[in-house]
């Protein structure tokens, strides 16, 4: 589709008829998930980690191949995944940054996370301890 002055827009729609029992991940409409939570059958609730990075063009490819099923929440301004995901995703974003001689942080839920090219990386950093950021490699 080609909106006026040129641009080019692209929109994707997916369907999902099951609910996402297929795939062994459930999933709900937006306006049904608060706060990380996802309701499915019988009331079940599953707890779902959010994350959030500054943005890294590093980061953002890493997210796109470990985790291409993770959701973006606008409200919270935050990627919804998987306890699984965000654990592969952390792994990865250190192995990647690392090789790219740089570092950054990831905040799983309230963890906040230091990786890449620390010493001592990766390592959850809270308000008392960061003796990871002192010294890079």
């Amino acid at each position: 589709m080609t909106a006026p002055h040129g641009l080019l827009i692209s929109i994707k729609i997916q369907f999902d008829p099951d609910g996402g029992a297929q795939a062994g991940r459930p999933c709900s409409p937006p306006a049904a998930r608060s706060d990380s939570q996802t309701t499915i059958g019988q009331g079940r609730v599953i707890r779902m980690p959010t994350v959030r990075f500054a943005w890294s063009p590093i980061l953002v490819a890493v997210r796109r191949e470990a985790c291409p099923r993770a959701l973006w929440d606008r409200d919270q301004r935050a990627w919804t995944m998987t306890p699984a995901e965000a654990n592969l995703f952390v792994q990865a974003s250190h192995r990647r940054l690392a090789f790219a001689r740089d570092s950054g942080e990831i905040l799983v839920g309230k963890v906040r996370w230091i990786v890449g090219d620390v010493r001592g990386a990766p390592c959850t950093a809270s308000g008392t301890n960061v003796a990871c950021l002192s010294v890079r490699r």
